[in-house]
C-alpha cells in the first residue's frame, strides 16, 4: 500500500486503506510560493516535522499518542485474530435511570461465564478508554489497570482469537508503559514474554516467539553487523519451520527489513530478498503477492550508483521514457493530489526548476491519483511544466503503478534524483537536500534578471497544511 507521511485522520475509513493523507485541502501553489518567500524548508503542515529521513515522522506529544496506539493495537489484534462480530447497535431508546449512589467501575473484567464476543467487545472498549487523568502520572495509572485486566483475561480459558487480542494488548501496553518511565514495566514484559514461552497452549507460544522477535527489533540499531544478522537468520528460520506463512508472519519479516534500511542498506536488500521467498510460498495468494512489493523495496535500495527504468504514459496521453533525458539531471517524483506532504514539496522543485532548467534540470512526475479529474483540476490551478505520467488504463493508476510497484515505493513523495549518465544519487532528494545535490551536480544556479527578483519579501502567515 502506498502512503503518505501524514497522518489520515479525516479521510477516515478509505484515505486511511489507500494511506491518503490528512492535509486534504491545500492553497495553490502560487499562495505556498507567496507564503514562502521567507521561510527555509518549505510549507510545514499542521503536524511539525522531523526532516532528514524519506518518511517524515509525526511529532506529537508522547502522551496524547498513547490512546491511538492503543485502538491501533486493538485493531491490529483483531484483524490477526480472524472477523469478530460487531458490536450490536444499541436502540435508540431513553436510558435507565441509574440511582445516584450506583457507579458503574469502568475497570471491571467481564464476568466468568460472559460469551467470547462480550469478552472481544470489553477489550475494543478497553483499548478505546481515556483516562480522567491526562498527565504522565495518570496515563501510567490507567495502563497499569488495563495490563493487569489483560493479565487476568489471559489466564482464562477464552478463545484463541480473544488469546491474541489480549496477548497482543499486553505487549503494547507494557511497552507504552516503559515509554512513559514506568520502572517496573521492563521487568513485566520480560517476564511475560517468559511466561508465554512456557505457555500450554501452542498459538500463546508462537505470540512469545514474535513479541520477543519485535523486542529485538526494537534494539537493532544498538546492534553490530553479526547481531543484525542473526535477527535475519532467525527470522527466516521461524518462516521456514511455519507450516503456513500468514500476514502476522509478512508484517514480522517487513518490520525487520524496514528497520534495517535506517542502519544497513545492504542487510536491507538482502533481508527483502530472502524473506520473499518464504512469502511468496503462501497458500494465501494476497500474502504470497507481497513478495513482488518486498523485492520492489529491495530493488529502491539498490538504486543508488544504478540506471532507473522509469518508461509509461503522459497524462496528455503520449509515451516518455527517461532515455529521453540522457545528459540531463532527472528529478523522479511519485505523488499524488491527495498527499499533503506531496504538496509541500511542489514549491522548493518549482524554484529549483526555474534555477537549473536552463542548466538541464528536468523533472519527471509519477502521479498516484486513481480519479484522472482530480489530476486535471490540479493541474489546471497549478501550472507545472514538467511531464507527468498517468496511465489510462485504470487498473494501470494508484497501486496498480507499475513503476511504483517495481521499485516497492511505499510512502509518497518518494523523489529520486539521477545523474546526467541515467544512474541514481539519491532516493531523498527533498527539502534543502534538492538544493544541495543540484548545486553539485549543475553548479551554482542561473539567478533571474535583476528586475525580475521581487522588490520586497513580506513574511505571511505560514499556511497549515504539510508522510
Amino acid at each position: 500500500m502506498i502512503s503518505d507521511t501524514a497522518p489520515s485522520a479525516s479521510q477516515q475509513g478509505s484515505a486511511r486503506r489507500r494511506g491518503a493523507c490528512a492535509c486534504v485541502s491545500a492553497p495553490t501553489i502560487r499562495e505556498m510560493r507567496r507564503a514562502n518567500a521567507n521561510i527555509a524548508g518549505g510549507i510545514a503542515c499542521p503536524y511539525p516535522q522531523e526532516k532528514g529521513s524519506r518518511m517524515v515522522k509525526v511529532r506529537f506529544p508522547r502522551l496524547s499518542t498513547l490512546l491511538t496506539a492503543m485502538v491501533g493495537a486493538v485493531a491490529l489484534a483483531l484483524s490477526a485474530a480472524g472477523d469478530a462480530a460487531d458490536e450490536p447497535a444499541q436502540p435508540d431508546a431513553a436510558p435507565a435511570e441509574t440511582p445516584a449512589e450506583e457507579t458503574v467501575d469502568p475497570y471491571a473484567p467481564p464476568a466468568e461465564d460472559a460469551s467470547e464476543q462480550e469478552v472481544t467487545m470489553f477489550m475494543r472498549r478497553l483499548a478505546r478508554m481515556q483516562p480522567d487523568d491526562l498527565t504522565q502520572e495518570g496515563f501510567a495509572v490507567h495502563f497499569n489497570k488495563v495490563d493487569g485486566l489483560l493479565e487476568q483475561l489471559i489466564a482464562r480459558k477464552i478463545d484463541t482469537g480473544n488469546l491474541q487480542i489480549a496477548g497482543s494488548l499486553r505487549f503494547q501496553v507494557l511497552s507504552l508503559l516503559e515509554q512513559i518511565g514506568d520502572e517496573t514495566a521492563g521487568k513485566r514484559k520480560e517476564e511475560f514474554l517468559a511466561a508465554l514461552g512456557k505457555d500450554e497452549r501452542p498459538e500463546m507460544v508462537d505470540l512469545g516467539r514474535r513479541f520477543a522477535f519485535v523486542a529485538r527489533i526494537e534494539q537493532l540499531g544498538d546492534l553490530e553487523e553479526p547481531g543484525r544478522q542473526q535477527l535475519i537468520d532467525d527470522v527466516a528460520s521461524y518462516m521456514q519451520e511455519s507450516s503456513e506463512i500468514t500476514g502476522s508472519h509478512v508484517g514480522l519479516a517487513m518490520q525487520v527489513a524496514s528497520s534495517l534500511e535506517e542502519v544497513s542498506v545492504e542487510q536491507a536488500i538482502a533481508a527483502y530478498n530472502l524473506f520473499a521467498k518464504y512469502v511468496e510460498a503462501s497458500k494465501d495468494e494476497q500474502v504470497a503477492a507481497i513478495a513482488e512489493a518486498m523485492r520492489g523495496s529491495a530493488r529502491r535500495l539498490d538504486l543508488p550508483g544504478n540506471v532507473i527504468e522509469v518508461a509509461g504514459t503522459t497524462f496528455a496521453g503520449e509515451e516518455f521514457n527517461i532515455s529521453q533525458y540522457k545528459g540531463k539531471v532527472v528529478l523522479v517524483d511519485f505523488w499524488a493530489t491527495w498527499c499533503g506532504p506531496c504538496i509541500q514539496e511542489i514549491p522548493n522543485v518549482l524554484d529549483n526548476y526555474e534555477k537549473y532548467h536552463g542548466k538541464g534540470f528536468e523533472v519527471v512526475g509519477v502521479n498516484l491519483d486513481d480519479n484522472p479529474e482530480a489530476l486535471e483540476s490540479f493541474l489546471k490551478e497549478n501550472e507545472l511544466p514538467w511531464v507527468q505520467l498517468f496511465e489510462k488504463d485504470e487498473e494501470k493508476r494508484a497501486q496498480g503503478n507499475a513503476i511504483a510497484n517495481y521499485y516497492g515505493i511505499s510512502s509518497i513523495p518518494t523523489m529520486i534524483l539521477v545523474d546526467q549518465e541515467g544512474k541514481v544519487v539519491s532516493l531523498e532528494a527533498r527539502d534543502e537536500r534538492l538544493d544541495e545535490l543540484l548545486a553539485e551536480l549543475l553548479g551554482p544556479p542561473e539567478e533571474p534578471p535583476a528586475a525580475e527578483q521581487p522588490t520586497s519579501k513580506v513574511p505571511t502567515k505560514q499556511p497549515l497544511i504539510k508522510k
